[in-house]
């Protein structure tokens, strides 16, 4: 979880200082560079990464906080929606947005990534962390 807190929060500091920048070089390296120059022309990138980096810093506090909790079934379900989110963007990235969007080969290492992200993290979510007793609680 602490992985996943602090990508989470480099992507959304990152948008941040883009936005306020208009300069969006995460974005340029993953979108072909005519769709990118004209989102960044328009203003589109400025209109939507602030939600975007907002989203991503609450799933960063949230990856922080579940540091927190006891062991157990709350860790366990924080740990797999941190997973769900990952896998649905990486499925919404490759299944809905048209390829032409993306540089060749860009959308799938992105997606890569994040599906590589939720493994670990369902797989740290599967392991056996002991259950308090109900006298200890």
């Amino acid at each position: 979880m602490g992985i996943n807190a602090i990508q989470l929060a480099y992507l959304s500091v990152s948008y941040i200082r883009s936005t306020l920048a208009n300069r969006f070089p995460v974005l340029e390296s993953l979108f072909a560079p005519e769709f990118a120059e004209t989102c960044t022309e328009s203003g589109c990138w400025q209109s939507l990464l602030p939600f975007l980096a907002s989203t991503y810093a609450g799933f960063a506090i949230l990856s922080v906080a579940a540091l927190f909790f006891r062991p157990g079934r709350e860790l366990r379900l924080t740990i797999l929606s941190a997973a769900s989110m990952l896998l649905i963007m990486a499925a919404v990235r490759l299944l809905v947005v048209p390829a032409e969007f993306y540089i060749e080969g860009a959308a799938l290492g992105a997606s890569a990534t994040q599906v590589a992200f939720a493994l670990l993290l369902v797989l740290s979510g599967s392991l056996p962390y002991p259950t308090p007793s109900p006298e200890k609680r």
